[in-house]
């Protein structure tokens, strides 16, 4: 485990020490925690569509069925990659406010990064206010050697983890400055956390032989191959003139069919729902397997020829849906809108 810690550590230069746990909701459940036991407020201000697992406080949809409502009137959302929203809703209820929590892009609503200097002003206007900043880059850890934060040169009081760093095994993990995260320790206690199966040795020795393998040249290789596939498949749309979009961050990239620029989450859940699940099953039957909201994930086996199989089929596909498309929903055919 201590060897496991160092490599984390050592990845993310805002983690002076970290706490292991066995999955991205529980860290996420811990960082929230560490920031009311220490704040002494309740509130948590969370970007819509950004997805923090199953913890009610956090919970996407808000208005999922058997959260109570004490949960929900704990939390503020604010539209992702607004600054004023989100500056408005921090200034009017700092006094309430523990921590504001964003993903370092947004993973499950369709892999929207983040949009002109939306973390940096995230991390600047908390600080500014006394408030905690926790980046969930549970998904995003992989986009960078040092994760998404290292990009945009942002520290965050704290980070959720998970997914890459247990090499495939149950996983979370919160990292962060050393004076907040003493505050775990058995010494203070101020904080509570334990498990049965926390940092326990099966997901600790694969999470050492993963990350051990894990360098920047490895993460800038998969990068690589996400930016030549987003490349393709928008090539293809232009090609066609149909309104298909990519959005994502090297080696995540998903794919959108609207009429409008997707960069938040209501976007992103606006647009053609009925066309992805038909793009979705063809590209099954040509051997190319995505989730079914329309992401595309590269991983170290791939190589160049694996994307231009898939952007092929991409363009077989497309040239087969497009008669559909005219005749079901006109208003996707024209050049893809730009951001």
């Amino acid at each position: 485990m201590v060897r496991w810690s160092e490599l984390v550590c050592n990845m993310v230069d805002s983690v002076d020490k970290v706490r292991f746990g066995n999955s991205g909701t529980e860290a996420v459940m811990m960082a929230i925690r560490l920031a009311r036991g220490l704040s002494g407020k309740d509130m948590v201000l969370k970007t819509d569509g950004c997805y923090h697992g199953s913890y009610d406080p956090v919970v996407f949809p808000s208005d999922a069925t058997g959260i109570s409502k004490g949960n929900l009137s704990e939390s503020i959302i604010v539209p992702y990659n607004d600054k004023a929203a989100a500056e408005k809703a921090i200034v009017e209820n700092k006094d309430r406010l523990a921590a504001v929590i964003v993903e370092g892009a947004m993973g499950a609503a369709g892999m929207i990064p983040p949009r002109d200097g939306y973390l940096e002003f995230l991390c600047q206007v908390t600080k500014d206010n006394g408030i905690m900043f926790i980046l969930d880059e549970v998904i995003s850890l992989r986009l960078a050697w040092g994760g998404v934060q290292s990009i945009y040169k942002i520290k965050p009081d704290l980070t959720a983890m998970a997914k890459i760093i247990g090499g495939g095994y149950p996983v979370g993990a919160i990292g962060g400055r050393e004076d907040l995260m003493q505050m775990f320790s058995p010494e203070i206690r101020k904080v509570y956390h334990a498990g049965t199966l926390n940092a326990n040795p099966i997901t600790a020795t694969a999470g050492v032989a993963t990350m051990e393998q894990l360098n920047a040249d490895v993460i800038n290789y998969i990068n690589q191959l996400g930016e030549s596939f987003a490349d393709g498949v928008r090539a293809v749309f232009k090609r066609l003139n149909i309104k298909g979009q990519v959005t994502g961050m090297g080696s995540l990239q998903n794919i959108h069919f609207h009429d409008q620029p997707v960069i938040n989450g209501k976007a992103a859940r606006e647009a053609n729902k009925d066309l992805m699940h038909l793009f979705y099953l063809a590209m099954l039957e040509r051997g190319c397997f995505s989730a079914a909201r329309g992401l595309y994930v590269m991983s170290t086996p791939m190589k160049q020829g694996e994307i231009d199989t898939a952007v092929k089929a991409v363009g077989d596909v497309m040239t087969g849906l497009k008669p559909t498309i005219e005749k079901l929903w006109p208003e996707l055919i024209g050049p893809a809108p730009e951001a």
